[in-house]
């Protein structure tokens, strides 16, 4: 399975696992929660608690023999991830509800410097729009307007592809 994984032309499954379990016997131990178990405010408790255990997955895999299968280890790919944010890139792109608390806890100092301090959660996207250019920034206010009207009709609309192409394409900026 490792290998299959390893070879399968793609970074994600390379990852630490987001619930790390152990077998011993007949018995799973469940060593954390998935972090979409948590909120805004659990996201941080989390990781710690991942931080301190993810260490058991790449040491099982050396103890087992499982890394030595891989031209690079496994076991080593793995810690990185973990120690360059790659992980979280990953976890975000795999996983919509928690994506916002992930990218501004995680990735956005990481890739566009410190932002003021004390910024509002919910106004955390003031701190970035300016890197959008003044066409991208007119194609969201457009797009928000619409949502907005959208949620207020409360109508969900089942898209034909193309019209849901279209209609998409109506947003874009190249």
């Amino acid at each position: 399975m490792l290998q299959e994984l390893g070879q399968s032309g793609t970074q994600i499954p390379l990852h630490h696992p987001h619930l790390i379990t152990v077998h011993t016997g007949s018995t799973l131990v469940v060593i954390t929660r998935c972090a979409r178990d948590v909120g805004e405010d659990g996201i941080e408790d989390w990781a710690s608690t991942y931080e301190r255990r993810l260490e058991t997955w790449p040491s099982a895999m050396e103890k087992g023999g499982k890394d030595d299968r891989f031209i690079l280890r496994l076991s080593a790919y793995m810690r990185e991830s973990w120690a360059t944010g790659r992980f979280w890139m990953s976890y975000a792109a795999r996983t919509s509800w928690s994506f916002v608390v992930i990218y501004w806890k995680y990735l956005d100092e990481r890739f566009f410097n410190k932002r003021a301090e004390g910024t509002p959660t919910k106004e955390l996207w003031k701190a970035r729009v300016q890197l959008l250019t003044d066409d991208k920034q007119e194609a969201m206010e457009v797009l928000v307007k619409t949502k907005v009207e959208e949620s207020k009709e409360g109508i969900l609309i089942n898209w034909e592809a193309e019209k849901a192409r279209q209609h998409l394409s109506s947003f874009l900026v190249t």
